[in-house]
């Protein structure tokens, strides 16, 4: 019993928290974007707040010979409209 309502506690939103979301665009390129692994762009003008390239992280057989993946992120606010559309 003490079970079940612990978990149904666990599952409910916390109202004071400020929850946040996130959409990621993953991109698979020929050759690589950066030396980088992470560039930070968080300017209220640009569609996305980071590019992450992970292959400076990865060897080629964890992504493919020849592939360097990339992903463009986006940091949402709960009270942005395109947080409840993620």
């Amino acid at each position: 019993m003490a079970r079940e309502r612990l978990r149904a506690a666990a599952e409910r939103p916390l109202p004071e928290i400020d929850y946040q979301g996130a959409t990621n665009l993953v991109l698979f390129l020929k050759r690589p974007l950066t030396p980088r692994c992470w560039v930070a762009m968080p300017q209220p003008e640009f569609p996305f707040d980071g590019v992450i390239e992970t292959s400076t992280l990865t060897n080629d057989s964890d992504r493919g010979t020849g592939r360097h993946v990339v992903y463009l992120t986006k940091y949402l606010q709960s009270t942005v409209p395109r947080f409840r559309e993620a």
